[in-house]
């Protein structure tokens, strides 16, 4: 999905940290990152991602999808 996203939008950014902070300036968006950085923008997308943590029992992690 991010390949599609680049290709189509040639100014698309994505970054993998977490919002410290989100406000509106005028007409525009200000993001503060964790890292101290600040990203303008006239959008904010905003998106999470998840993780299976599975337990350490023997086949569990073989039949995840599957059967359970």
């Amino acid at each position: 999905m991010a390949a599609e996203l680049k290709a189509k939008y040639k100014t698309i950014t994505f970054a993998n940290t977490a919002a410290r902070s989100v406000r509106e300036v005028d007409a525009c968006f200000e993001v503060e990152d964790v890292a101290g950085r600040t990203w303008k923008g006239r959008k904010v997308i905003l998106a999470t991602g998840s993780q299976d943590v599975l337990p350490d029992i023997p086949g569990y992690k073989e039949a995840w999808g599957r059967s359970m």
